[in-house]
């Protein structure tokens, strides 16, 4: 699949060339469960989503999370090598994470979970202290986007999107905290109370995906992001905790006139929905046409959650990353299998 250009992208270019607050619950938004009326975040189904996400992290469990995976899953790691497809390979990577981390159990800062009866997004932060050598604990902390699906009437996670934020001076894993700033809270008025067909809706976001990567200016591209507050942005560097829509605007802002094109090939692309809630995830090679006249490559991986209103695709939650080398925190920003059109 062949794409032009994203916002993400466009961020990543740029960048080549160039106090603790706990999550609690979000308020349950609940249409009435009348025929043809949608129903969002019920208390069961939030719960649900937190005790697989912390189940999730703790590393040493791994071998208990087969139940929770989809055989059909995929996931974009914060490591490369960064895809990984299926249950068996899934699970694999997550035994890396346990090696990494000396099988310690991670401790969320911040989380947003968004649900309907059969379709779950979830975007967190979350820490680990990882024993250092001789005495203390060092921290580690990653970004996760997680898609969950009611399957046989079991949720499962179908997409998965880890990473770590990169320090934008030195390309190596940012030291520190993350920066903090809790759940998103939902508007009401922007939850849509009517689905569409489940397949129609995961086509619409394929057709969102087209679009949306193939705008430049900067008032073009925000019209494919939710109006309002309830908008999370993970950017690639730190602190790239981004909120709202009018932040992630300003955050993109100054980016959209450095460049005349971009060229974009996606070798992973995969898209799904219940008609209310969708989510995509990808990787990106990219080849972008500079006002300078250089043309710098790169490769970065982006994931969205996206709601549907009045049968259009608004993203809400969005993280986009560069995989890391697991020996050095180096981030590595051009794929060895760097594809072209």
């Amino acid at each position: 699949m062949i794409r032009k250009t994203s916002k993400s992208a466009i961020m990543a270019a740029i960048a080549m060339c160039a106090a603790l607050q706990p999550f609690g619950l979000q308020p349950s938004i609940a249409a009435s469960p009348r025929a043809g009326r949608a129903v969002w975040n019920r208390p069961a189904d939030l719960e649900a989503i937190r005790s697989i996400e912390n189940r999730m992290a703790d590393t040493a469990n791994v071998d208990g999370l087969g139940n929770i995976v989809s055989d059909q899953a995929v996931l974009v790691d914060a490591y490369v090598p960064a895809v990984s497809r299926g249950r068996a390979a899934i699970l694999e990577a997550y035994r890396k994470y346990r090696e990494t981390l000396a099988g310690s159990k991670g401790r969320f800062t911040e989380m947003s979970v968004i649900s309907t009866p059969g379709f779950a997004c979830s975007a967190s932060q979350i820490r680990f202290d990882v024993p250092a050598p001789g005495h203390g604990t060092t921290p580690a902390e990653y970004r996760k986007l997680d898609v969950f699906k009611k399957i046989g009437g079991r949720w499962q996670l179908i997409q998965q999107h880890i990473s770590q934020a990169i320090d934008r001076k030195t390309g190596m894993v940012a030291a520190g905290p993350l920066p903090v700033r809790g759940p998103l809270a939902w508007n009401a008025a922007s939850l849509s109370r009517k689905a569409i067909d489940p397949e129609a809706a995961r086509q619409g976001i394929v057709d969102w995906t087209d679009s949306a990567l193939r705008e430049v200016g900067l008032e073009s591209a925000m019209k494919f992001f939710a109006p309002g507050h309830d908008v999370l942005l993970y950017g690639e560097f730190n602190p790239g905790n981004i909120r709202t829509r009018a932040e992630v605007t300003g955050y993109y802002g100054p980016l959209y006139n450095s460049f005349s094109g971009l060229h974009v090939v996606n070798p992973l692309y995969e898209a799904d929905s219940d008609g209310l809630l969708g989510a995509q995830i990808d990787t990106q090679d990219i080849v972008i046409d500079m006002n300078d006249g250089s043309r710098p490559r790169l490769s970065i991986r982006q994931s969205d959650c996206l709601r549907q209103y009045d049968g259009k695709w608004q993203t809400f939650m969005e993280m986009v990353s560069y995989p890391v080398d697991r020996a050095t925190g180096k981030a590595m920003m051009l794929s060895p299998d760097f594809k072209t059109r």
